[in-house]
């Protein structure tokens, strides 16, 4: 997205619920919280990696394999203490194009949430909302 422009977005929150209780245990031992870290690494950017490989079989035309790649790569994916933001430009896509984005996001959303749960033992909540969002790609610290 260029800086100073707002598009239709998708974006997700998930916030990790008993990470208050988690974090002295996290500061102390820093083991844990490289295992921690490395969770949310696998959950995020490692689950993006992972379902890049998975249209490689015979049955996809190289165009699906092409339109999966770009669309997993343009899942924004920010880890903040315990939240994490997902964000996905739908900008002005057609209906039936649009439901396909929404159910692949929402499988990726799910996917990590699974993974933090049963990698942890922690529960999440979160939301998801459609609609104008700015964020600046220059300095990805600006997001509205």
């Amino acid at each position: 997205m260029n800086a100073g422009t707002s598009q239709e977005t998708l974006l997700a929150y998930v916030d990790i619920l008993g990470y208050k209780k988690l974090l002295p245990k996290m500061l102390t031992n820093s083991s844990l919280l490289r295992g921690i870290e490395e969770i949310l690494r696998a959950g995020t950017i490692g689950l993006q990696n992972r379902y890049q490989c998975i249209p490689e079989k015979e049955n996809y035309s190289d165009e699906n394999k092409k339109s999966f790649g770009e669309f997993l790569a343009s899942i924004n994916t920010r880890v903040i203490s315990d939240s994490i933001i997902f964000t996905l430009i739908v900008g002005d896509k057609a209906p039936d194009e649009l439901i396909g984005h929404v159910y692949l996001f929402l499988r990726h959303i799910s996917a990590v949430c699974r993974s933090l749960i049963g990698k942890t033992g922690l529960l999440v909540r979160g939301c998801i909302a459609k609609g104008l969002h700015y964020e600046n790609t220059n300095d990805p610290r600006f997001l509205f």
